[in-house]
């Protein structure tokens, strides 16, 4: 099938490689590993793994780099007793004065930075046959990462009219590095944006979604992702935001247009958090409308972190109602990587008693569901072949085949071996 590899799920393979899960990672999730400089390794290895695999787009650490969790966690008495008692003195220490000095909000953007950074390295010792399991980026690394972003916009698309291998070539110009931009209170929680939304105004978006996508251009990202929007509306500040950023950055760049890619949670859930697929043409449309400004454009489209069957049902109506043979005549990408979950969780809404105080699900008690995961066999070209996570290759297959998916990935509960089950056999 003719598609490109994404990177998998971050959080639990750092928890695999020796992240702990203790009430810091619970607090910040995967930005734990950012905390710690021992822990920045881990971050790279992570990339690595997915690299090894074939992946040409791999996403920035920056998940969970948010100004609810970073103010709650590193800007309360509480939130600082939770990470003077997970890390040790002289860590602790260090983070503490940093906060002193550029406050909790200037921490969450040296460590979106950072993350750029550390996938940056990542790439560079992958292509330079290193591997990716060194020290971390401690230093300022930015004299490089203006000329190297510009080489990859100018690379990393004009891979689409290849069918997917895993022949790992190791050219440094065919991988993209996506900087992530999160929903910035909660995944999966419509209603708690809307709360925050009237509580804090639009500058609360604006200005954080700017100062994170600075933050991740500088540290070296090629193009900036927003993952899991709630819905139009917060996809739309971030956009808003990134026009914003742009404009200012205006003759300080290179020419060349910054990439951006729109992808929604999967389900499109509505304030009830119910699944409202139907709507997928309206808001894709109206991601299509939006003018980003003559220094940016739009890369793709994609839905995210929710049921393979909710995001066909998307795609469904996005083909039914020509969006998707719009975005092809465009030349805009569709991109999508499901949550591979059970979906209790989701559809009764992250625990989050108020917006300043987010309570995260324990790791290894959210399960992965049997159907996408189990080992089973389906039919080749010429034969049948028994594979792991066979239901997710098999609706990998179908997304690419019926609706030109052309970037393919896992979310949550997909990790390397989901990867490698994508890359061998869709």
């Amino acid at each position: 099938m003719v598609f490109e590899l994404l990177d998998g799920s971050t959080g639990y393979v750092l928890l695999e490689k020796g992240l702990p899960e203790d009430d810091l990672f619970r607090q910040i999730w995967s930005a734990r590993a950012l905390v710690e400089k021992k822990y920045h390794s881990l971050v790279k290895q992570t990339h690595e793994s997915y690299l090894k695999l074939g992946a040409k787009y791999i996403t920035t650490n920056s998940y969970a780099t948010q100004p609810t969790w970073y103010e709650a966690t590193f800007g309360t008495e509480e939130g600082r007793r939770v990470m003077a008692a997970a890390m040790d003195e002289e860590s602790s220490a260090e983070v503490l004065e940093l906060v002193g000095s550029i406050g909790p909000l200037g921490l969450m953007c040296a460590h979106a930075k950072l993350s750029a950074q550390l996938a940056v390295e990542s790439r560079h010792e992958f292509a330079s046959g290193g591997g990716g399991g060194g020290g971390g980026a401690e230093g300022n690394k930015d004299n490089n990462n203006e000329s190297d972003r510009n080489n990859h916009s100018n690379n990393n698309h004009n891979h689409s009219n290849n069918n997917h291998n895993n022949n790992n070539h190791n050219d440094e110009n065919s991988i993209c590095i996506l900087g992530s931009l999160p929903p910035l209170v909660e995944s999966h929680r419509p209603d708690l944006f809307w709360d925050a939304l009237e509580a804090k105004g639009e500058a609360f978006f604006l200005d954080n979604y700017k100062d994170l996508a600075k933050a991740l251009l500088e540290g070296g990202a090629d193009c900036l992702v927003l993952e899991t929007m709630n819905c139009w509306e917060e996809a739309e500040l971030a956009l808003r935001a990134i026009r914003e950023l742009m404009a200012e950055l205006a003759g300080t760049r290179s020419q060349q247009k910054q990439d951006v890619i729109v992808s929604l949670e999967g389900s499109l859930r509505g304030k009830d958090l119910k699944p409202q697929p139907h709507l997928a043409p309206a808001w894709v449309r109206k991601v299509l409308e939006f003018d980003l400004g003559p220094t940016a454009r739009l890369r793709g489209v994609g839905f995210n972190c929710a049921p393979p069957e909710d995001i066909l049902e998307s795609l469904e109506h996005l083909s039914t109602e020509g969006v998707l043979a719009e975005l092809e005549t465009r030349d805009i990408l569709v991109m999508v990587y499901a949550n591979l979950h059970e979906r209790d969780i989701y559809d009764e809404g992250f625990e989050m008693p108020s917006v300043q105080s987010p309570q995260r699900p324990e790791a290894r008690k959210v399960t992965r569901r049997g159907d996408l995961i189990e080992t089973a066999a389906l039919a080749t070209a010429d034969e049948q072949t028994t594979i792991p996570c066979a239901g997710y290759v098999k609706f990998g297959r179908k997304i690419t085949r019926d609706f030109g998916v052309k970037i393919l990935g896992g979310c949550c509960g997909c990790g390397p071996q989901g990867i490698a089950a994508i890359a061998q056999h869709v």
